[in-house]
């Protein structure tokens, strides 16, 4: 009965050392992939912080392009005004 006893205990060691080892290789995996998941959010930051910039240069480009357009208009307005003015004078002249 002894040496079933500690054959027993010999697959029970055995048994725990491969658990072991499969739990160490689990957490192996998990580390990579975890390590892979770092690396991903790294290059995403990245690229966000770029889109980030990219949005601000538009946003600068945008507002003066708003600018550019408030002048347009103003000097439209002056320019339908002076056209106004113009047809009012020309409509004020005795035809020849």
């Amino acid at each position: 009965m002894g040496l079933f006893s500690e054959a027993l205990a010999e697959l029970d060691r055995n048994t725990v050392d491969y658990m072991i080892d499969e739990l160490k290789r689990n957490n192996e995996q998990l580390q990579d992939k975890y390590n892979q998941s770092q690396a991903e959010k790294v290059q995403l930051q990245g690229k966000y912080d770029q889109l980030q910039d990219t949005n601000v240069q538009l946003q600068g480009t945008y507002d003066q392009l708003q600018d550019t357009n408030v002048q347009l208009q103003n000097e439209v307005a002056q320019l339908k005004d002076s056209l106004v003015e113009l047809r009012k004078q020309l409509n004020k002249q005795p035809l020849a």
